[in-house]
């Protein structure tokens, strides 16, 4: 064996063990809160593993607002092979993370043949902080498959470069659209192609003192079209899927020019995460109130860096060629079209940091060539910096844990971390912690009084604590903010039947039915007679033979029409005329008792949702 394939051979096994001695504490981590319910623990799909209806709903669903049928592929796989614990999805996370970093070393050193640049790239890559996110989080398998697929095809497009022939660009577009089939934030990689064209393959040569091009620039681009036709398909896909998913926040929520600014900043702020990792966490809150002064400091950074790229292409094209990787990747995800609450991601520079490892591992050493003892410096700075990023990435992966943990760095990591605040609170309530639950769920409240489930959330814990007329004005706000809150509009039917307001908690509870059939489009498969129609206005009835009467009327509509809410509405305003709340109530499978509404309020409208399915065989209205 060649001197120089041992050393690669010796940096490939240093970059496994160093990888899983990082992220061996995984194993022992938890699921959390956090999106790992849509993707495992709640998904059906995935639970039962691998089977030919898994595999069709993988190829057909817009879940969790993508068309990403790799990565659920991916999951049930794990399933089959490990069963539901959290171990063994890490373990693939970890081992994806581990290819991707030596097929990087490996592509990079071929490609340049720069073996130490190359690896402390690579290291950069494989031991940043910022790329915890992305391997210890189970929801992110998205993450580290999608790079694996554009990383070969980074390497099958080197074959081509260097083999032109049809079946090494088909390996490339296969490859491409593969992993844009795990995660679509890819649809930029045509352009990451044409920049290793520049460099550090070196085809794109501009006309310098008459000398003609080597390659023309028109046969490049020519080369990436059917890729890019491939991209804006995908575009459109994952753009209907965010759409259909709610996702994308609307123009009159979040203003164009609070975008661009929020977009500005995010790309300094990575850049400065990446060379100072400090106070990271899951969820950095958008911050509207930040000085102009931060988006200016912002842009003039940006445009200086662009121009200095500029100006030094002739000899150090890879400055330009890391710098628009830096910026190119990160343009789907940086915000232009918002998506969610946040300001940035740390699992978004997954890919895109490669740009900036390409700039600092290429132009450091270029930087110092001429220093006095710059080799032995530049070893002892890169050692001291491997292993300060290794302390800080054990950390961090640390903080992956379990939700406890999670919720608990980004809140003393971050200021006014309202989603933060809410997830812990969720998992204290789930504890029976219902104080330090309903604390935090304040916290959210006061933070971001403008999300409807945040006010949902803490009346349900206002009612475990039997604090009634608080929680029912949390579930006021929670409808005016959204009208059609079915949830809401069951926890307030739990806290009007706890303060005794029995016709209100009906109309509420009716308007939950309601709403809920509305929701699963079955109200429209329901037989249910115009009520009002039949004279049937139980509030106008007086007498007490006629109340009796329509009473009947009622119960027969009910047994033919057993999930017709305004019928039930208008039967148990009768029995509360009548003075029956407990059957009244009953009508809707409630309780009138104080520690039945706290149990029911703890156990969720889930529980009773399944509990009113019962309906259809409940044939003892009006029996006494």
């Amino acid at each position: 064996m060649k001197p120089s394939n041992r050393i690669e051979v010796l940096i490939s096994i240093f970059f496994i063990i160093a990888i899983f001695i990082l992220y061996w504490q995984s194993f022992k981590h938890d699921f959390v809160f956090i999106d790992d319910n849509a993707y495992v623990t709640d998904n059906p799909n995935v639970k039962s593993g691998l089977s030919v209806h898994n595999i069709k709903w993988a190829f057909t669903t817009f879940s969790a607002e993508f068309w990403h049928p790799l990565t659920w592929l991916s999951l049930m796989v794990d399933t089959q092979l490990f069963g539901v614990i959290p171990g063994g999805y890490l373990f693939t996370n970890i081992l994806l993370h581990i290819f991707n970093s030596i097929f990087l070393f490996f592509i990079f050193n071929n490609m340049t043949g720069a073996i130490w640049r190359s690896a402390f790239a690579t290291a950069l890559f494989a031991l940043h902080p910022l790329h915890v996110e992305s391997v210890a989080w189970i929801s992110m398998r998205k993450d580290v498959l999608s790079t694996f697929f554009a990383i070969l095809t980074i390497w099958s497009y080197n074959r081509f470069v260097n083999d032109s022939k049809k079946a090494n660009y088909l390996l490339t577009m296969s490859f491409f659209i593969a992993g844009l089939m795990a995660k679509p934030m890819f649809v930029t990689l045509p352009f990451v192609l044409i920049l290793i064209d520049l460099w550090p393959l070196h085809r794109c040569r501009l006309l310098l003192r008459g000398e003609k091009i080597e390659l023309s620039l028109l046969l490049i681009f020519w080369k990436k079209i059917p890729l890019f036709l491939i991209s804006a398909i995908f575009v459109v896909i994952t753009y209907h899927a965010q759409n259909i998913g709610g996702g994308i926040v609307p123009l009159e929520d979040l203003s164009l020019s609070d975008r661009i600014g929020n977009a500005i900043i995010s790309y300094s702020r990575y850049i400065g995460k990446m060379l100072w990792p400090k106070d990271l966490a899951f969820f950095y809150p958008l911050d509207l109130d930040l000085p102009l002064t931060y988006v200016i400091l912002s842009l003039t950074l940006l445009i200086s860096m662009t121009v200095l790229a500029v100006m030094l292409f002739r000899h150090h094209s890879y400055l330009i060629a890391g710098w628009l990787w830096y910026l190119i990747t990160l343009l789907p995800v940086i915000g232009i079209i918002k998506i969610g609450d946040f300001a940035m991601a740390d699992r978004y520079t997954y890919f895109p940091l490669i740009g900036l490892s390409i700039i600092i591992s290429w132009g450091i050493p270029t930087l110092t060539n001429n220093w006095k003892f710059s080799r032995p410096l530049l070893i002892s700075s890169a050692v001291l910096c491997t292993i300060s990023l290794s302390f800080i990435s054990y950390r961090q992966i640390g903080t992956w844990k379990d939700s406890t943990a999670l919720f608990k760095n980004a809140i003393s990591s971050t200021e006014r971390n309202f989603l933060a605040h809410w997830g812990i609170a969720h998992v204290l309530a789930g504890e029976g912690k219902m104080k330090e639950a309903a604390m935090h769920f304040q916290k959210a409240v006061l933070i971001k009084p403008e999300k409807p489930i945040f006010h949902n959330d803490l009346g349900r814990t206002l009612i475990v604590l039997g604090e009634f007329e608080e929680a029912a004005s949390s579930f006021k706000q929670a409808i005016k903010k959204r009208p059609k809150y079915t949830e809401a509009y069951y926890y307030q039917g739990l806290a009007m039947t706890a303060l005794y307001r029995y016709l209100d908690a009906i109309d509420s509870l009716s308007k939950a039915i309601q709403l809920h059939q509305d929701d699963q489009k079955i109200s429209k498969t329901i037989s249910c007679p115009d009520i009002d129609s039949l004279n049937m206005k139980p509030l106008t009835l007086k007498n007490k033979e006629e109340i009796y009467h329509t009473i009947g009327q009622y119960e027969k509509v009910l047994y033919f029409n057993p999930h017709c809410p305004l019928a039930r509405q208008h039967l148990a305003h009768l029995y509360v005329i009548l003075g029956k709340y407990e059957y009244a109530l009953s009508l809707f499978k409630i309780k009138i008792s104080t520690d039945w509404l706290k149990k029911a309020a703890e156990k969720g409208f889930q529980r009773w949702d399944l509990a009113r399915n019962s309906f259809s065989q409940d044939q003892s209205f009006g029996k006494k």
